[in-house]
């Protein structure tokens, strides 16, 4: 039996997504960036609400966003929310990076994605990029802004829904 309607065009989105190697569920955990100051460091989902920025020191919007971005952490710290910062690999230094990670410029972790593997796997095209990811690893939603759907949606994993 051939689909019709809706369902063949479902199916044709779905080859789509497969064929471009995208997935609606969520990334290879655990992911793994460089650390600023030297090392690794991993980014496993949880414990409700995981929000990853993808961010570049000399990106205007991505700066102006700073300020909304420690709110959210302050609201939700201890409940379940974590902000990680991911520098692009676009212009950056080792040394700039390092310093900014030593400093409390930049709320939540800060790390670098050197090979720009994770933003490629997220499908992070723009900056900056948030991408919100519940308990059980799965992208909720993706946005170019922090914006009152993703502060809403961020809500709504801390209060479990």
């Amino acid at each position: 039996m051939r689909p019709v309607g809706s369902a063949r065009f479902a199916l044709v989105l779905a080859g789509i997504a497969l064929s471009v190697g995208f997935s609606s569920g969520g990334p290879s955990w655990p992911l793994e960036l460089a650390d600023p100051r030297g090392g690794t460091l991993t980014i496993s989902p949880g414990p409700k609400a995981l929000h990853l920025v993808f961010y570049a020191t000399w990106c205007p919007a991505c700066n102006d966003e700073l300020a909304g971005l420690r709110e959210l952490a302050d609201r939700y710290a201890g409940r379940g929310y974590r902000l990680e910062v991911i520098a692009v690999a676009r212009r950056h230094s080792a040394d700039r990076l390092a310093a900014l990670a030593g400093s409390d410029t930049v709320p939540g972790r800060l790390s670098f994605d050197a090979d720009g593997a994770v933003e490629r796997q997220l499908g992070a095209d723009q900056l900056p990029t948030h991408v919100l990811i519940d308990a059980s690893g799965n992208v909720v939603l993706r946005s170019s802004r922090l914006d009152a759907a993703l502060r809403e949606a961020v809500a709504g994993l801390i209060r479990g829904r």
